[in-house]
């Protein structure tokens, strides 16, 4: 039986975590409920994989916390949205304080991303 499952996650930046979600594939929406089950819970954010798939962020204080609609805590899922969010925040904050340059980066297979930045 599933049911809506919440996890509190060290994300405190809608900003960085949309366009997280949209790097990942994910249609993201803003203050949609997530149900699941007769369950259903107000999210900030909703994104939704093309495997249909539902993941909502609801704030919660200065952090976010994540709202799945399937059973159990897909920990993938998860890692992969954090790897993208501190790579969209470093970004972010580096390119607000300082003049950079992004060089050649890429994706390996176990979904950590490395590249280069040159700060001015």
């Amino acid at each position: 039986m599933s049911h809506l499952t919440r996890v509190q996650a060290e994300l405190m930046d809608l900003d960085s975590l949309e366009q997280a979600l949209k790097d990942l594939g994910y249609k993201v929406t803003k203050n949609e409920r997530m149900q699941e089950h007769g369950d259903s819970e107000a999210c900030d954010l909703v994104g939704t994989h093309s495997t249909g798939r539902k993941i909502g962020f609801k704030k919660s204080g200065k952090k976010l916390t994540v709202v799945t609609g399937y059973y159990g805590n897909d920990n993938t899922t998860l890692n992969q949205i954090k790897q993208k969010y501190s790579y969209n925040k470093i970004i972010k904050e580096v390119s607000r304080t300082r003049k950079f340059a992004m060089g050649k980066h890429s994706t390996r297979k176990d979904g950590k991303i490395v590249g280069e930045l040159t700060i001015f």
